[in-house]
């Protein structure tokens, strides 16, 4: 975070770091940026992880973002009380991606394996 004394991300902090990363092979951690930001980080080769938490503006980055480049996370202790956590990321993505269950939970870690280069 930008700014320890708000509670969210400056809106230009994404713009901010998607210029840094440009070229590089990079993830997009707790992503809370837009659907419009999370189209150009997919489009320059980028992955965003999911967190279980919904909302209107993390549909719409879910529906935006094709399913071979989520990821899923708990960022647990900090947000998800266990790492069992992550089920309900790969359920909300299914929702909403009218999925089934199963293949995202094995895409998501056909990308974690693809994005860290280790086998589960």
């Amino acid at each position: 975070r930008n700014n320890p004394n708000e509670n969210e991300v400056p809106k230009n902090a994404i713009d901010d770091v998607i210029k840094m990363v440009e070229g590089r092979d990079f993830l997009m951690h707790f992503y809370s940026g837009n659907d419009e930001q999370a189209s150009r980080i997919v489009q320059m080769g980028g992955y965003i992880s999911i967190l279980a938490m919904r909302s209107k503006e993390r549909r719409k980055v879910i529906e935006a973002v094709p399913l071979e480049r989520l990821l899923i996370e708990s960022d647990c202790p900090y947000v998800g009380r266990t790492p069992d956590i992550i089920k309900d990321a790969v359920s909300y993505i299914a929702e909403v991606k009218n999925l089934d269950l199963k293949l995202v939970e094995e895409e998501t870690a056909k990308n974690t394996q693809k994005f860290f280069g280790f086998k589960m």
